[in-house]
């Protein structure tokens, strides 16, 4: 039975792309898979077969070098077939695993890293475009070493027209269900978020639209479902409690992919109010894809 690493120093372990949608039909397809991904707490690990699952703390950047290193311990110590890489940060690992290691190299391109650099601040100052022009060559310079690269999106591959590097598309699609139980809606209307909670991401506009929604005098909640940065905890409880937005907003955390469907299927609005950021001017939203089919 061959044996495949994935690797993430950044993800939590239960991401729906990395664990649902990849790790499982690897283990589905017959492969024993070796999983290392960030642990939350009180998390329940899978109990299957051919799977281990290793959590590993939540780093800083400052510090992130303590996970690389034992990644590269455990890849020289294991001996894998492949290694599957989710990260960026993590092509800088690329010659060094292929020093200890002549498993075959995969890299998962879940968005486009030097368009999102264009977003990013360190502590409020935006990213100088000579570092962002850096980071871009220095991550094609690593992509021409792997064995395959799959993007996320099928616009991503645009970028990478120069390497040649076997490449393929893994859209971020949903799963399909065959059964909807529209039966078991919440009582009242109900707007649902789920994904990574940033300012891009329109955090805070979603707790305006609530606000204005209370003001108007509508009945309704809003479910934010997503770990909510330490940056905009203290902003966000403040906010609700000035506008007593109590008993409106539920700030539910990271859900498992299972209960996460349920939370849309009982649902009836999704959001998706992302900002117009360069890393999401061509990207399809997956935030649609999972919540069409649900909120009917």
């Amino acid at each position: 039975m061959k044996q495949i690493i994935v690797l993430s120093s950044v993800h939590p372990w239960n991401d729906s792309r990395i664990y649902y949608k990849e790790v499982l039909t690897l283990i589905n397809a017959g492969y024993l898979v070796d999983y290392y991904a960030v642990g939350g707490r009180d998390d329940t690990l899978p109990d299957f077969p051919h799977l281990t699952v290793t959590l590993l703390p939540r780093r800083s950047l400052a510090n992130r070098f303590l996970t690389w290193r034992y990644f590269l311990q455990e890849v020289k110590r294991k001996q894998p077939d492949a290694i599957h890489l989710h990260d960026p940060e993590l092509l800088f690992l690329v010659p060094h695993i292929q020093k200890v290691s002549r498993a075959k190299l995969i890299f998962d391109m879940h968005e486009d890293f030097p368009s999102a650099l264009k977003s990013k601040r360190i502590k409020g100052v935006p990213v100088p475009k000579w570092c962002i022009k850096s980071i871009a060559k220095y991550e094609k310079k690593r992509l021409a070493q792997v064995d395959t690269i799959l993007f996320a999106e099928e616009y991503y591959k645009e970028h990478y027209l120069d390497i040649t590097t076997y490449k393929e598309d893994v859209l971020n699609y949903p799963f399909l269900k065959e059964e909807l139980d529209s039966s078991s809606k919440f009582d009242v209307t109900t707007l649902v978020y789920a994904g990574a909670i940033h300012e891009i991401r329109g955090f805070k506009e979603m707790l305006e639209v609530s606000s204005m929604l209370k003001e108007r005098g509508h009945v309704f909640q809003m479910l934010i479902i997503g770990r909510v940065p330490e940056r905009l905890r203290e902003w966000s409880a403040e906010y609700l409690k000035k506008h007593e937005l109590g008993n409106y907003v539920r700030l539910k955390g990271r859900l498992d992919l299972d209960t996460l469907n349920q939370y849309y299927e009982k649902s009836d609005i999704g959001l998706a109010l992302l900002h117009s950021e360069p890393n999401y001017l061509k990207s399809l939203p997956t935030k649609l894809f999972e919540q069409i089919p649900n909120l009917r």
